[in-house]
């Protein structure tokens, strides 16, 4: 994501709020960098895994993003030609 563009200011702001209170919040602030470490190892995989986003209709990012790469892409086999689709273009080999 580019530095300093402000059209992500209210995505990153909301995402830094999302990790204040789910997360930061919760800690013992005695905590070592080692442990912290493993916390927020454990969180990332919740947060992308587990945790239904409502703006999602209550899936989770890892099934949002393989819904986006399935319907990207379909590949389709016929005697001596393989044929590639995209959203973007199609490209025969």
């Amino acid at each position: 994501m580019p530095i300093a563009t402000p059209r992500y200011n209210g995505v990153v702001e909301r995402v830094h709020g999302i990790d204040e209170r789910e997360f930061y919040s919760r800690l013992n602030k005695n905590i070592t960098v080692e442990l912290l470490r493993e916390k927020l190892k454990e969180y990332t995989h919740f947060y992308n895994n587990q945790r239904l986003i409502s703006s999602l209709l209550y899936i989770t990012i890892k099934e949002r993003i393989k819904n986006i790469i399935a319907s990207k892409s379909t590949i389709s086999v016929a005697p001596k030609q393989l044929t590639i689709y995209s959203n973007i273009e199609i490209i025969s080999i």
